[in-house]
């Protein structure tokens, strides 16, 4: 048979496979379209010969696709059936004006849709011709059965027809009448009158005597049926078939003919055929009784299978609860199959049974039932036989069936194995009193009940894993929603097309509800979306995660840094979309920058203590030799006369180094900022040397008023409090402007205030803050100055700093300038006292044993002035290096004093300390050393060992002779 290509248009999945399983097994290539727009794209794309299409769909109506498809189809003549159920009268006359060529009814059975659709096959019919026989043409229509009546009408009208249609026979005259009919149709049995009484009644009438009557019947029709009904007054009976082609035929034959006269004694004759036509349909149907007894057995099994579906459908759906789903379907199956007891017996997840007893009340015979009559191993070798076993059977050992029949009281037993794939899942057992389960149709019954129950305990433990999925998923869908809400990042999933299908909250630019189904790009900012949008583009081509930062602006004007973590969300392995997950990384980035200006403090400060160490050496020099030579001039000016001006020239030379030697100092200690080390202090000591390290700054800007009131001792980090007064002092003298430097003023006070607090102010008399800035001062980043003059972190780490120490930073402002207050808790700790400096000792005697001094120092101008100092009294020897002192004190007798720098290349002070205690801890405890700054963290360590003795460059001549006599005397 030629392959055809059927399309079918039905919006029930269960019709459709039914009608593509019939005509795919018959050879046809068959098309599925669930609605119109579906079969339209369908129809351009193929031309099916056949169009089988549902009445009713869920985007158009039948009529609406018929009329498109026809307009696709053009000339080809593709045929078009109607698939209709129930429908209203007025539905019926739509469709068979509608053009349709046949209708199909509903419910669809393969045995009439394949060959009608067969019969509008291309095969057998010329294509792109359809019959136009009733053009212009009015025809009645009389057919007891409504679904043959329909058929009638639709095909009829599919061939040009107009058509009146009726299910009553007394209805046609007055129908025929009132519309002047071309022709009758009308079927040969109907219960109230036949088509041949009918066709006599007609032609009675004077107005139908030439009036072509054609007659149709589902039966076989011979020459008699076709001689009587022409004795009868119709022009033929014909047979009806899918294509109608015999009935159009006798249509077109009845129209061009004369008028058929009825004879003398066709009534009698025609009461005569309807007699024999019953009994020879009497015959037929006592035939086809005797054949259909034994379908009505294997429709009674079909019918209780039916029912084990639909009992525990309909109980899993009302009640969800299987066991009673199971109880009614066994229930009904018993009672389909004449058992009155039994048992459903399943096998529990741990490898025992559960049973569900049908027909035994007996608490007694329950007992026995449940065990399978102590017979429970055997029930269990019949499971794994896995088909329908019976008891008794040679099979099965005659002792044991004997036994079980005897305790249950039943004359047979049938156990059914319930098995799902490869998974044993219990059995059902019948227990007969009077049923005989040899019968073949038995066997048949219990393998349908069988597999229908095993289906349904699956389908039970699936519904239990999905029940227990879905709540899980549920509970996880909560949990997700929940972290989504409460998570402090924006989460948002696009599609490949960019645009957001789900946001977890609103942004500045609006709502969830707004934002949803915008595209992403538009949140960000225009000068970063080309960036942005080429980020994305790679997530969705590659497949890929990245990370993708972005600079936008709050609502308060300060930058908000972005950070976007971007995802592909893939299905089947395809990228589908992405998912990003916006990150505000502000708060981070600020810190770290606060830690990069940290580090850049921390690295400027220790440079700074490297300079101050280097200038003490040199400074230690001239220090001493200022005051040697000052000596050396009052020696020189007991013995004669000096100039006045060389006196004045030396003290001159002295205060300046003095000066030097503080600033070096000052400078030591705002080397130390990040030093959290915190003692007793006076803020008018640090506040002094602050003033010192600030002084060009002021100078060049304005006057400097100072008043300094009792105050307190706080406990704090001498550093880091000057810090804070040298960040408020320079800001302070930045604030007053440069053209006016005789005017401007900056004052330094401090005082107790009422609270006991120790409160430093520093004021300026500059224009004040601008309003717009003042709830801002302590933010970090934030400045007025110039870019690259500030960093807007000096009064935010200013702030920091004091309330870590327990105290608070505020400050008043106006138009006439403005004062910063730092207050701090006073202390009970009191410093300790500095040590004094011994008293000079009086020359060596020329008789006294002289000491001998060990000094060791890179730098030759300390081991010069120290020799010059101590030569006079003490044996000095002095070496450049620790790894040199080494070899003397190994080669030579004990030095009495050893003095050593702290810092030095190659070997520090402190390493030559540790390996001079491992050789000899008694010359290890003569040590004593010189040091222009401890700039390292251990250096500092170090020195804070108070039984370590130091003498601090640069040092006085005579401090250092007297430590020295001092600890040799000692």
């Amino acid at each position: 048979m030629q392959r055809h290509t059927i399309l079918l248009v039905e919006d029930n999945a269960a019709t459709r496979a039914v009608a593509k399983a019939a005509l795919e097994d018959r050879g046809h290539a068959v098309l599925e379209a669930s609605d119109g727009a579906a079969a339209i794209a369908l129809m351009r794309e193929h031309r099916p010969s056949v169009v089988v299409q549902d009445f009713v769909l869920p985007d158009t109506s039948g009529l609406e696709l018929a009329h498109a498809l026809r307009a696709i189809a053009g000339d080809d003549g593709v045929a078009i059936l109607c698939c209709s159920g129930l429908v209203s009268a007025d539905d019926e006359v739509s469709i068979a004006a509608a053009g349709f060529d046949d209708l199909v009814s509903k419910p669809v059975e393969a045995a009439r849709l394949v060959p009608l659709v067969e019969a509008h096959l291309p095969v057998g019919r010329l294509v792109g011709a359809r019959r136009s026989t009733g053009r212009g043409r009015r025809v009645v229509v009389c057919d007891s059965d409504p679904q043959e009546l329909k058929l009638l009408r639709v095909r009829l009208a599919a061939h040009g027809f107009e058509v009146e249609a009726t299910t009553q026979a007394g209805e046609v005259a007055e129908l025929l009448r009132a519309s002047r009919a071309d022709a009758l149709v009308a079927d040969v049995l109907m219960p109230s009158k036949s088509g041949y009484d009918l066709a006599l009644e007609l032609r009675r009438e004077a107005a139908f005597e030439a009036l072509p009557i054609v007659l149709v019947t589902a039966g076989y029709v011979d020459d008699v049926d076709h001689g009587l009904a022409r004795q009868a007054g119709a022009h033929d009976v014909v047979q009806r078939t899918p294509d109608m082609a015999q009935l159009l035929d006798a249509l077109d034959a009845a129209m061009a003919s004369s008028a058929v006269r009825i004879v003398p004694d066709a009534a009698e004759r025609v009461h005569a055929h309807e007699h024999e036509q019953q009994r020879r349909a009497l015959r037929r149907l006592e035939r086809q009784a005797a054949v259909n007894a034994g379908l009505a057995r294997r429709c009674s099994a079909l019918a209780s299978e039916v029912t084990v579906l639909s009992r525990i459908s309909a109980a899993m759906l009302s009640h969800g609860d299987v066991d009673r789903a199971l109880d009614e379907a066994v229930a009904a199956i018993f009672d389909a199959g004449g058992v009155a007891v039994g048992a459903l017996y399943i096998v529990r997840p741990d490898g025992g049974l559960r049973v569900r007893s049908v027909g035994v009340s007996d608490r007694a015979a329950l007992g026995g039932i449940e065990g399978f009559y102590g017979h429970e191993e055997l029930l269990r070798a019949l499971m794994a036989r896995r088909e329908p076993s019976f008891i008794p059977a040679p099979d099965v050992p005659e002792d044991a069936a004997e036994a079980l029949l005897e305790r249950s009281g039943a004359r047979e037993i049938l156990v059914v194995p319930l098995v799902y794939v490869d998974r044993e899942l219990g059995a059902l057992a019948m227990l007969s009193h009077g049923v005989d389960f040899h019968r073949g149709d038995w066997t048949a019954f219990a393998k349908g009940v069988g597999n229908q129950i095993a289906q349904m305990l699956a389908l039970a433990d699936a519904l239990v894993e999905k029940a227990a999925a879905e709540r899980e998923a549920r509970e996880n869908a909560a949990v997700l929603s929940a972290l989504l809400a409460s998570a402090p990042d924006h989460v948002l999933q696009i599609d490949r097309d960019g645009r957001i299908v789900f946001i977890n909250r609103g942004t500045p630019q609006g709502t969830r509800e707004e934002l949803l189904g915008k595209p992403w790009i538009s949140l960000v900012p225009e000068d970063q979306q080309e960036r942005a949008h080429g980020v994305l583009g790679r997530v969705l081509e590659r497949g890929e995660s990245t990370t993708h930062e972005l600079v936008s602006t709050g609502s308060d004007g300060r930058p908000l840094w972005l950070s976007n973590r971007i995802g592909p969300v893939k299905r089947d392995g395809v990228t589908i979309g992405a998912v990003i997950v916006v990150r505000d990384v502000t708060e981070a980035r600020r810190a770290e920058a606060q830690l990069i200006m940290s580090d850049r403090l921390a690295s400027v400060g220790m440079l700074a203590a490297g300079v101050a160490h280097e200038i003490n050496n040199p400074l230690a020099s001239v220090v001493a030799n200022l005051d040697l030579a000052r000596a050396e001039l009052a020696t020189l000016a007991a013995r004669t006369a000096v100039p006045d001006d060389l006196r004045d020239e030396l003290d001159d030379a002295a205060e300046a180094a003095a000066r030097v030697s503080h600033i070096v100092r000052d400078l030591k200690v705002f080397s130390r900022a990040e030093e959290g080390t915190r003692a007793p202090l006076d803020v008018r000591a640090v506040l002094e040397s602050t003033l010192r390290m600030a002084w060009n700054e002021i100078r060049h800007r304005g006057q400097l008023e100072k008043s300094y009131a009792e105050t307190p001792y706080v406990l704090a980090s001498d550093a880091r409090l000057g810090q804070v007064f040298l960040n408020l002092i320079v800001n302070a003298a930045q604030a007053l402007p440069e053209e006016r430097t005789t005017d401007n003023v900056i004052r330094v006070a401090t005082f107790t205030d009422d609270d006991g607090n120790a409160v430093v102010t520093v004021s300026d008399n500059g224009p004040g803050i601008p309003v717009a800035h003042r709830g801002r001062v302590f933010d970090p980043f934030f400045t007025t100055k110039a870019v690259g003059v500030g960093s807007g972190l000096g009064l935010s780490i200013c702030h920091r700093i004091v309330t870590s120490f327990g105290g608070a930073m505020s400050f008043d402002t106006s138009d006439a300038g403005t004062t910063f207050r730092v207050t701090l808790p006073p202390t009970r700790e009191r410093p300790a006292a500095p040590p004094q400096p011994a008293a000079v000792a009086a020359p060596a005697e020329p008789d006294r044993k002289r000491a001998r001094v060990l000094v060791i120092d890179d730098e030759p101008m300390i081991t010069y002035v120290a020799r010059r100092i101590l030569a006079d009294a003490h044996d000095v020897t002095t070496v450049a290096s620790a790894p040199a002192a080494l070899e003397k004190l190994a080669s030579e007798p004990p030095f009495d004093v050893i003095l050593c720098d702290l810092m030095m290349p190659e070997m520090s002070g402190m390493e030559l300390y540790e390996e001079l205690r491992r050789r000899d801890r008694a010359q290890a405890e003569k040590m004593v050393f010189m040091t222009g700054g401890a700039f390292t963290a251990s250096a500092r360590e170090f020195l804070e060992d108070p039984d370590r003795r130091r003498v601090e460059k640069p040092f006085k001549p005579q401090l250092l002779l007297a430590l020295v006599n001092e600890l040799t005397a000692a």
